[in-house]
């Protein structure tokens, strides 16, 4: 059978075929909880823990925000993440996706809305919350205190608070103040632990209001392995002034790493952690690297190669826009499609960095993102990959990215550089391709959606992939 066609939003057209059986993850089940109402300025809780694995327990969860005013997280990777609404004017709705990964390697994500009302507004009915406060993460030994925060009337109150260990490994706790607060001391674990507990309580009305908190224990110290490279133009020249961030477990570092001026750099990390390496520079494509090894007995050299733009251009008018670039890239949107990082529609100019790759030539495939597979929809095995062209579109307002609003799409051209399949059959007009993007987060590609092939005078080949996108992140 032939190997299928597959596109990645980077955007990256590649033929695949499978190393083997891909692993079934119909046994890991998102749930990222129920909608909800809150006010402006109220801390609110998102709530994963419905979500399940029939082959295990669930290994990670990953939350992240896909539209809305941005808000920050207590920490992404907590079941239960708090988060303070943010001050708005008017009505807004937030969207939230959670992502988590069974014991067993499968994989599903689930989305769940939260609609943020101004402080001045008078909702009919908003339901009261019960929250703890003092989830997060801790060392062994450290002294932990959960506090429960009820938004309600004490007086609507039947009972004291009923305190229960959930899930992760058995730690004795006591209860004070009228059970409003639970102490402990952070177990001994030699890997990172979670712990859940649960607390209830009954109303006089009859209901069971419960909420629950996560902490998290972390081993005290753990083995360290260095990870040392360069940083090079596609003439080779060495890159100096890179801003490098190390993502771990999903979550970017504070403050990130420069490079040499002769483009070197080197550090070490700790053991049991995913890493991701980005390295960005003005006026250069941002480049991410997977982090393969982790010998405490060797060295991790990781070589970036960072190319610059193929073309930059600047919009401003209003109603459909087709821009077509270099070798055929092209893309078909409408300026009132974008937000800006307050959710806001934007105003003004909108800038494009268009960067067409052609993955045949070996300086541009040294420039390639993350590592040279891909992963099936709801899978976590991988696909060895080999490549017809690469494209990223990059959209901007006065030098900072803006994003496509919450369900809109646009419309995107991806040149082909080839014009057979692996197994020598040509690629025809009307042979249909998915679609990938890339997680930054994760340094996978993933894939999204489905394209055509059409014919067009710009290509190399003449043949490009029409296909929408409903997100221009990695």
């Amino acid at each position: 059978m032939r190997s299928q066609l597959f596109h990645i939003l980077w955007l990256l057209c590649m033929l695949v075929y499978l190393t083997g059986c891909m692993a079934d993850n119909s046994g890991a089940h998102a749930n990222a909880g129920s909608d909800q109402t809150v006010m402006a300025g109220q801390e609110f809780q998102l709530n994963g823990l419905l979500s399940s694995a029939s082959t295990g327990l669930v290994r990670k969860y990953k939350w992240r925000q896909i539209s809305g005013v941005p808000v920050e997280f207590n920490d992404t990777t907590l079941a239960m993440p708090r988060i303070t609404a943010p001050q708005v004017a008017n009505q807004q709705v937030l969207h939230f996706e959670l992502e988590i990964m069974g014991e067993q390697s499968g994989a599903d994500t689930d989305q769940v809305t939260i609609t943020v009302l101004p402080e001045e507004s008078v909702p009919e009915s908003l339901d009261d919350s019960l929250l703890v406060d003092g989830q997060g993460t801790y060392q062994i030994n450290d002294s932990i205190q959960l506090n429960v925060i009820w938004s309600g009337d004490q007086a609507a109150l039947q009972s004291n608070y009923v305190w229960k260990q959930a899930s992760g490994k058995a730690v004795d706790f006591t209860v004070a103040d009228s059970t409003l607060s639970l102490t402990m001391i952070a177990p001994l674990v030699d890997q990172r632990e979670t712990l859940v507990f649960q607390v209830s309580v009954e109303t006089v009305d009859g209901s069971e209001q419960i909420a629950a908190a996560e902490v998290v224990v972390m081993p005290t110290e753990y083995p360290k392995f260095e990870v040392s490279g360069i940083v090079k133009t596609a003439r080779g020249a060495p890159l100096g002034g890179v801003e490098l961030r190390v993502i771990e477990d999903g979550l970017a570092n504070d403050k990130p790493l420069i490079t040499e001026s002769d483009g070197k750099f080197s550090f070490q990390l700790e053991q049991g952690f995913d890493y991701v390496l980005a390295f960005t520079k003005k006026g250069y494509v941002e480049q991410v690297i997977p982090v393969a090894q982790q010998s405490v007995d060797s060295v991790n050299i990781i070589n970036s190669v960072m190319i610059e733009p193929t073309d930059t251009v600047n919009f401003n008018q209003q109603g459909r826009i087709e821009f077509i670039g270099d070798s055929g890239t092209g893309v078909v949107f409408n300026m009132a499609q974008f937000v800006d990082d307050q959710g806001a529609v934007l105003n003004g100019d909108l800038e494009l960095s268009l960067t067409t790759t052609n993955m045949a030539r070996s300086s541009d495939s040294q420039a390639y993102f993350g590592l040279f597979a891909g992963f099936m929809a709801d899978s976590v095995d991988s696909a060895i990959v080999s490549n017809l062209g690469m494209a990223k579109f990059n959209f901007t307002q006065q030098g900072v990215p803006v994003d496509l609003d919450f369900g809109e799409v646009v419309e995107i051209l991806i040149p082909l550089h080839l014009d057979r399949f692996e197994d020598g059959e040509p690629i025809r007009v009307g042979d249909e391709v998915p679609l990938w993007s890339f997680n930054v987060e994760r340094g996978s590609w993933e894939q999204e959606g489905d394209g055509i092939v059409e014919e067009s005078s710009g290509s190399p080949t003449g043949l490009v992939i029409r296909g929408e996108l409903t997100q221009l992140s990695w």
